[in-house]
């Protein structure tokens, strides 16, 4: 298998001191104290990371996060520097799925591949995460790819931003059952499609592991049905905790040379089924991990070659064999083309943006570098629950308000109507998801909700007084015609109405549509004032004649001022 193991090459690079960072790079987001007693966020990166995140705020909100578990040296990194590749394949072609068929491997025939940092060739990098032979381990902690990408959700139309993570190598004689455990659920919690990276084939050490952790979820979630009522109990036990499982076997020796590719790819679930079958002498382990995890697949890849694993190998991706090429394509592509999930727990999405809250509050329960008691991981989901009710509930009561206030200006006790009737629809939903927990941490979120649903009301109520300065727009030519029909009443009565009949008429009649545009106009303001008070008066008014001006200089820079040059040519030509 490819010897490379991780991303301490940028151990020296955890802060962001310089305004430009290169963000084609691994960031470790999560490090381990020396003596491996205690998890540490490294909050400056992970604000790098969320800078990103918040570029590709407008084209998506929601959070699919890529994160591969297993043994150290067994190719994790070298494993995402390939998605990598992949995605930014992609994105040079302008298109999510590729024009070539599956298997040929056009995204990995683009010269040699030297991932970022490598320890060998340090001037021979493309984007990645780093790799290095050799035996000892190089990941410490948790790495996130500085670079977020966007991607389509599969089956549906929905956009979501995708970052992938690298862990800590597990089982290398160094890490303890404990801790190998508490990186596997630290990596379960923050991610959505977890790939668990063994080599040769699914043995039952790793099975047992994988059961050390989901007892823990299990019991946090008998916790939570306790805590809810008796309906959502039973919402509860039906759907597992956690997302994605992929159990991604590296090396597999059981491939026949006679098979092709597809009869390689349709005995690839006959072998989870095989592995995840419950046994007798299992005491209901398998039964656990299926419950733990909402969708459990599985690959299998085979062996590179021998030139690929060799000491001197540099990155030259021509030396692998063609079936692993083959292989490897086909998972890929069947990673960000089929499989992609949005990060969730207990269904409510965690947006992009709330990413970095989101971790924090799972780190601070694995502080100890331990698996946290019950209590502390039900509080975790809970105040992960929590902030994810409130930005539904916010994101309800702007979208209520919006479909309530559309239109025409409203007046101060309708809108208010629409804000209580809102408000209300908002808070009902927090308060109907956010049912566990804490009481006063869930207190303090709603409180939250309170102050930004007060913020965004005020920012209604002056969208609301943008559009009264703006209902009286239309008046705008009628007035100007109600102007030009005083000024020829006046001339009018100067002039002929002592002798002519159809000046009178003509008087009359503008006399009618003047006096019928003030009272009209008169009432609109009569009504600002009755609803919003003299001040608003004095801002509409003035908001009012500045658009009649504004018009006149239209009007005069459009038609009459051409029409007077014209004029002042052709006599001049006659002269």
């Amino acid at each position: 298998m490819v010897d490379n193991g991780g991303t301490s090459g940028f151990v020296n690079q955890e802060t962001s001191e310089h305004p430009e960072v290169d963000v084609e790079r691994a960031f470790r987001i999560i490090s381990m104290a020396k003596d491996e007693s205690s998890f540490i966020l490294q909050e400056e990166n992970l604000k790098i990371i969320m800078g990103e995140i918040k570029k590709l705020e407008r084209y998506a909100n929601e959070l699919v996060i890529i994160s591969v578990v297993g043994a150290f040296r067994t190719g994790k990194s070298f494993l995402l520097s390939m998605f990598i590749r992949y995605l930014e394949y992609c994105e040079s072609l302008g298109q999510e799925i590729p024009s070539d068929k599956r298997g040929e491997a056009k995204w990995l025939k683009n010269g040699k591949f030297f991932s970022h940092g490598n320890i060998k060739n340090p001037e021979k990098t493309e984007p990645g995460f780093a790799w290095a032979h050799g035996r000892d381990r190089t990941t410490t902690g948790m790495y996130m790819y500085g670079k977020p990408f966007l991607r389509t959700i599969p089956g549906t139309t929905d956009k979501a931003v995708v970052l992938l993570m690298d862990t800590q190598g597990m089982f290398d004689m160094e890490t303890t059952k404990v801790l190998t455990a508490s990186i596997f659920g630290l990596s379960t919690l923050i991610s959505s499609y977890q790939i668990m990276n063994v080599m040769n084939q699914l043995q039952e050490n790793i099975l047992q592991e994988l059961h050390f952790f989901s007892g823990y979820s299990v019991a946090a979630l008998r916790e939570l049905a306790r805590r809810e009522e008796e309906v959502k109990t039973a919402e509860i036990k039906k759907e597992a905790p956690f997302q994605t499982l992929e159990i991604l076997v590296r090396d597999y020796p059981h491939f026949s040379s006679e098979e092709t590719a597809q009869g390689w790819l349709t005995g690839m679930p006959s072998y989870l089924q095989s592995v995840l079958d419950p046994r007798g002498h299992d005491e209901g382990m398998r039964k656990q991990i299926k419950e733990t995890f909402q969708n459990i697949v599985c690959f299998l890849l085979p062996h590179p070659g021998l030139k690929m694993i060799a000491k001197q190998w540099s990155g030259d991706l021509d030396v692998a064999e063609k079936n692993f090429l083959e292989m490897l394509d086909h998972y890929v592509r069947t990673v960000f083309e089929e499989n992609l999930v949005v990060k969730k727990i207990r269904n409510q999405t965690i947006t992009s943006l709330r990413l970095e809250e989101f971790i924090k509050a799972f780190i601070g329960i694995f502080k100890d570098g331990k698996m946290p008691q019950t209590k502390g991981l039900v509080q975790a989901i809970g105040d992960a629950t929590n902030m994810c009710a409130k930005d539904d509930a916010l994101k309800l009561y702007n979208q209520e308000m919006t479909q309530r206030i559309q239109g025409s200006f409203l007046k101060s006790d309708q809108l208010k109507d629409a804000h209580e009737t809102s408000k209300k629809l908002s808070f009902s939903s927090y308060d109907s998801v956010a049912v566990f927990g804490d009481r006063e941490a869930t207190a303090t979120v709603k409180k939250s909700l309170e102050s930004q649903v007060k913020a965004a009301y005020k920012e209604f109520k002056d969208q609301n007084k943008r559009k009264m300065h703006s209902n009286l727009e239309k008046y705008v030519i009628p007035v100007l015609a109600a102007i030009v029909a005083y000024v020829l009443d006046y001339i009018s009565d100067f002039t002929c109405d002592s002798w002519l009949g159809v000046c009178r008429q003509f008087s009359t009649l503008a006399f009618i549509f003047y006096f019928f545009v003030v009272i009209v106009l008169l009432y609109e303001f009569v009504w600002i004032y009755r609803d919003s008070g003299i001040g608003n008066v004095g801002i509409v008014a003035t908001s009012f004649g500045t658009s009649v001006i504004e018009r006149v200089k239209t009007i005069n820079d459009d038609y009459i001022h051409p029409t007077m040059v014209k004029f002042q040519n052709a006599k001049e030509k006659e002269d």
